[in-house]
C-alpha cells in the first residue's frame, strides 16, 4: 500500500474509532482520538471543547441517561501533506430513547459531516480540530 493510501486507511480507522467510542459512551477513549491540545466543536449538545481533559469531562457531563446513538461513517476525503491532513468524513447518526420489551424504540436520524484537521503523531493519526455539522435530520418542525 502506498504512503498516501496507508495514511487514508489510518485516518478512516480513526474516524470509525471516534464514532464507535461515542456510541459506547467511552468518553476517555473519545478524548484519546485527539491531540492533547485538540479541539472538538459539537452541535448536539452545542459546545466547543479544548484539550483531552475538557473533551472527556464535557461529554461525560452532557450524557443523557437512556438516550442511545449509533453512528455510521463514510466518504472519507482528506488531503494529506506530510504529517498533517485536512478534510471531512460524512456520517449518519441514529438517536433513540431506551425502550422496554422486545420492540425496538423508534430512532431519529441525522446526517452530517466531521470537518477535520489531523496530525500524524508517534501514536498514529490524531484529531487536532473536529467541527461537527448536522446537515439534515428526520425531525419535522
Amino acid at each position: 500500500m502506498s504512503g498516501a493510501a496507508n495514511a487514508m486507511s489510518e485516518i478512516a480507522a480513526l474516524c470509525v474509532r471516534f464514532a464507535t467510542e461515542v456510541d459506547a459512551r467511552s468518553w476517555k477513549a473519545v478524548a484519546d482520538c485527539f491531540t492533547p491540545d485538540g479541539t472538538l466543536e459539537t452541535v448536539l449538545p452545542p459546545a466547543v471543547m479544548h484539550g483531552r481533559d475538557e473533551i472527556e469531562r464535557s461529554l461525560r457531563a452532557s450524557e443523557v441517561p437512556g438516550l442511545s446513538a449509533q453512528h455510521l461513517v463514510a466518504n472519507h476525503s482528506y488531503e494529506i501533506d506530510g504529517e498533517a491532513a485536512t478534510g471531512h468524513t460524512s456520517f449518519t447518526m441514529f438517536r433513540w430513547e431506551s425502550g422496554d420489551g422486545d420492540t425496538p424504540p423508534p430512532a431519529v436520524p441525522y446526517g452530517g459531516v466531521y470537518n477535520d484537521r489531523l496530525r500524524r503523531t508517534d501514536a498514529g493519526w490524531l484529531i487536532v480540530e473536529r467541527r461537527i455539522r448536522i446537515l439534515w435530520s428526520g425531525v419535522r418542525a
